[in-house]
Formats: structure tokens, C-alpha cells, sequence
């Protein structure tokens, strides 16, 4: 049977896609799905267009930012190589919390930005009670692409991105890419975190 996480998936991307069940589904029940074939309505939901697209929350600027909001980025030196992935809360310019993490060796520049973009969320949901609305920043096209919809053929990654596919659709934010140059304070925390293991190892 499928397991508790594919249906959370599932319901997460009918969800976000807008799609009715039955027609994916026909009659039967996503808990009635057997793992394989929970993997492939999960396949399937990936490349589908959503008919519902929230527009609010999938934005790009390159331009004024909110006053609060959260930036993440990855990266890892080579590529494939040591990556390291960081998130940061900014308020009226001043950063109030952060979160990094070095994730080891042959790990991609994409999944780096992925694994910031699970940073991002924990700190969004660790302050959102105190500040309401936090939208959250990335020059990452690759990771904002797979969550809001813009990738429609995912190869790899598969699991993160069901993952924080799922997570972006049970909270209410905004996604917004941005210039390299306005992601720049996510982008020195993560060269810190990787030189510094570096250093030390």
C-alpha cells in the first residue's frame, strides 16, 4: 500500500495543481494505491499545468524588497562537490536569525539550493506567528522552478522536491526570484559555512 508520505504528496499536489481526483484517480482511493502506483500518479501530478495557478505567490523582481522576508541559497565548489546550503531572516535590513548547513561531499549545486530552500521554510515557520507575512527570496531559478511549477520534468532531486512541493503548499508565502546581487547575504553565509569546514577538516 502506499506509504503515509506518497499520500501526503498526492494530496499536497492535487492541492497545488487544482486537478480533480477522479480524473487521475478514476474511482479509486489514493489510500487504495499500492506503492508503485503512488509513484506514478506523484510522476504524473509533477508535469501536470496547475488550473488553479496562485499567482500571489510565484513572483519575480528584481527590485524593492519586503521589509521582513527570508533568503536562501546553496552551493557547492566543485560541482559536483562539498555544498553547503544557508537561509536568512531579514528585518529592516538587519539579520534576526539565520540557518546553514554543510552537507558533505558530491553534493550538486541543486541540490544545495533545494536543502536552502528547506532551511527557508523552517525559519518561516518558526517566525511567521511574530511577523505575519515573510516572502521568501532565491536567485535560485532551479529551486523556485520545481516548487512553483515552472519545471515541468523532473528528473532528479525527486524526493526533496516532493517534499518541499508539498510543504510550500500548506503555507502561506511567496516565492520570489531575485537577482544574484540581492541574494547576496544568503550567498556569503553559504561560502562561509563550506570554507569553514574546509578550514577545520
Amino acid at each position: 500500500m502506499a506509504t503515509e508520505k506518497q499520500i501526503g504528496f498526492i494530496k499536497g499536489l492535487f492541492k497545488q495543481t487544482g486537478h480533480p481526483q477522479k480524473d487521475i484517480l478514476k474511482e479509486r482511493k489514493i489510500q487504495d494505491l499500492t506503492t508503485k502506483e503512488a509513484s506514478l500518479v506523484i510522476e504524473r501530478l509533477l508535469t501536470l499545468q496547475p488550473k488553479k495557478p496562485k499567482k500571489t505567490k510565484v513572483k519575480k523582481t528584481s527590485g524593492n524588497l519586503s521589509k521582513v522576508r527570508i533568503h536562501f541559497d546553496g552551493g557547492s565548489s566543485p560541482n559536483p562537490g562539498h555544498g553547503a546550503s544557508a537561509a536568512v531572516l531579514i528585518v529592516n535590513d538587519e539579520v534576526v536569525d539565520s540557518k546553514s548547513e554543510y552537507l558533505g561531499e558530491e553534493v550538486t549545486n541543486n541540490f544545495a539550493e533545494l536543502m536552502g530552500m528547506k532551511l527557508a521554510f523552517d525559519i518561516y515557520k518558526k517566525h511567521i506567528k511574530e511577523y505575519k507575512d515573510i516572502p521568501i527570496y532565491s536567485d535560485s531559478t532551479y529551486a523556485v522552478g520545481c516548487v512553483n511549477g515552472d519545471y515541468k520534468k523532473i528528473k532528479k532531486n525527486k524526493e526533496i522536491i516532493f517534499d518541499l512541493k508539498f510543504e510550500f503548499s500548506t503555507i502561506k508565502t511567496s516565492l520570489i526570484h531575485v537577482l544574484r546581487e540581492n541574494n547576496a547575504v544568503a550567498d556569503e553565509l553559504v561560502n562561509k559555512v563550506r570554507d569553514e569546514y574546509l578550514n577545520e577538516n
